[in-house]
């Protein structure tokens, strides 16, 4: 065990929190804008949101660059390619300065970067994510023996069972994107140099903060358009908000983004849409996960004589032309609506207003169709969403504050 600084969150949560103030002042360096913590507030949700933070993922069209062979798997990682651009003029600087005597030559992380991880897939790891999910989801309707003859009856229980799986984590896709459960990689914007664990203070401390290149490492990402994670590091970050990475997205070939707005509408996709084009392909998914023929009992009498007669139950089995004939798209969005209000637990809305946003969106689909009108209900809930410490936050508990106030004395 560190005196100063941990080596894993394995110690108590009082040693822990003492430990990270003591890392926080250590690692701080003022005079770079880009050294900043990303697992705080908005900033921990950077590249897999847009600016009115509605969940978003890598277009499939968005063009990427492989940044070589560099594990012993030989896995060819890759980000988007104007970071890529970006990051291999950065560490072609780091080659230059440390050939010529600059920089030291022999450190082990800081002298020639090498990639470690990058681009990961939202979409595969949400894939593995969901195999845990359906899981959870059978052994509530196995423990609970939770019956049904058909879609109506199970969509109770499942409503119940996702109710209880939302309180430790989300269900769908896009609440996925949102949570601690996707990480910074997905957004083709993340490159690690270093693979040791990030809960390592004192190697971050001892590998980075303490090597002679790294007052170095920070200006020259500075000036590629970098930011460096300060809780890891060894991650950077490209800034599509400064001058520099949005030159590189200008005169990238095959990229040709001309602002950060250029980048979130052309390079990125909003994360429900295809989501909830397959929404119902997946509750049958689940409702065939779920069904199982279950024996009733009957009673029955005759005169005198009273007995029993089992008989097996088959729920019913749907196709999908007949599911689709059964449950239009107005009654499965009615269900996508309830699961993401379920599962988004920090939004600021009441019940009251809840129920309004059901209303209107309801409305809005019946005008404009459900795709619209799902869009519109991803806007409103990612606005109201309470990010902990964030402005909108601070603000939404100044008010509940005055309004506590104002109830108090006129109480008295």
């Amino acid at each position: 065990m560190s005196d100063f600084y941990k080596k894993s969150n394995q110690e108590g949560a009082k040693s822990l929190y003492q430990k990270s103030l003591i890392y926080e002042l250590d690692m701080a360096e003022s005079e770079y804008a880009n050294f900043k913590y990303f697992n705080r507030a908005e900033k921990q949700l950077y590249g897999r949101v847009s600016r009115r933070y509605v969940p978003i993922e890598l277009s499939p069209d968005a063009p990427m660059m492989q940044l070589g062979q560099t594990n012993e798997e030989g896995t060819a990682f890759r980000v988007l390619k104007f970071v890529g651009q970006a990051f291999k003029d950065l560490n072609q600087q780091f080659r230059v300065k440390s050939m010529g005597g600059h920089i030291r030559a022999d450190d082990p992380f800081l002298s020639v970067l090498e990639v470690k991880k990058a681009y990961e897939s939202p979409r595969s790891l949400y894939k593995n994510y969901t195999q845990g999910q359906k899981e959870d989801v059978l052994n509530i309707f196995l423990s609970g023996r939770l019956r049904f003859k058909n879609f109506e009856e199970f969509l109770i229980h499942f409503m119940q069972a996702i109710g209880q799986i939302v309180e430790k984590k989300p269900f769908t896709y896009p609440g996925f994107v949102k949570s601690k459960y996707c990480p910074a990689t997905v957004s083709g914007l993340v490159i690690d140099i270093a693979d040791f664990s990030m809960d390592d203070d004192v190697k971050k401390i001892e590998s980075f903060k303490n090597s002679p290149n790294w007052l170095f490492y920070l200006n020259a990402c500075r000036q590629y358009g970098f930011s460096v994670d300060a809780d890891i590091p060894y991650r950077l970050i490209a800034d599509i908000g400064t001058s520099e990475m949005v030159t590189y997205s200008r005169n990238t070939s095959q990229c040709r983004f001309l602002s950060t707005d250029s980048i979130l509408n052309g390079a990125y996709l909003l994360a429900h849409k295809t989501y909830y084009d397959n929404f119902r392909r997946i509750l049958i998914e689940y409702y065939n996960i779920c069904k199982r023929n279950y024996t009733e009992v009957e009673h029955c009498n005759e005169g005198p004589a009273v007995y029993s007669k089992s008989k097996v139950i088959v729920p019913r089995v749907y196709t999908p032309e007949y599911f689709d004939s059964q449950y239009d798209n107005l009654t499965i969005m009615q269900i996508y609506l309830k699961i993401r209000l379920t599962e988004e637990r920090e939004i600021l809305l009441s019940q009251i207003d809840k129920e309004n946003l059901l209303n209107e969106t309801q409305q809005l689909a019946a005008l404009k169709g459900c795709s619209y009108a799902v869009d519109y209900f991803e806007r409103v809930i990612a606005e109201t969403y309470d990010y902990s410490g964030s402005l909108t936050d601070l603000l939404y508990r100044d008010r509940l504050r005055r309004e506590e106030e104002i109830n108090v004395l006129s109480s008295t």
